[in-house]
């Protein structure tokens, strides 16, 4: 979980990368698997200020997050950028931290 400030932690960083198919800057390569209802479901769980600024609706499947001025926020933003995620469902940034998704497609996972 995140340090005891709430910030978010190098480890929690590279499993958004990891749920996003992101690209690793470690590693210089992508890493991980596009899974976003995983990443969803993470991405609630690490945000700062919760469900008043990290808004999930499952059933139009809507994403908006608002970094409400928290730093920790902003580098999740930022870590968000480098995913397959974000190329697939960014939709528009307003001034203050306003982030606006696409309708995230469920994708059904298959065994391997």
């Amino acid at each position: 979980m995140s340090n005891k400030t709430g910030y978010p932690t190098e480890d929690e960083l590279e499993k958004l990368l990891e749920y996003g198919c992101g690209f690793s800057f470690k590693t210089q390569d992508f890493i991980g698997k596009y899974q976003p209802d995983r990443l969803i479901e993470y991405l609630l769980s690490i945000w700062t200020y919760g469900a008043d600024a990290c808004i999930w609706n499952p059933e139009t499947r809507i994403l908006e997050l608002h970094t409400l001025g928290w730093s920790g926020n902003e580098t999740i933003i930022k870590t968000l950028e480098h995913t397959v995620f974000w190329i697939l469902h960014w939709k528009e940034i307003h001034v203050g931290g306003h982030y606006y998704f696409k309708k995230i497609e469920k994708i059904e996972e298959k065994d391997e």
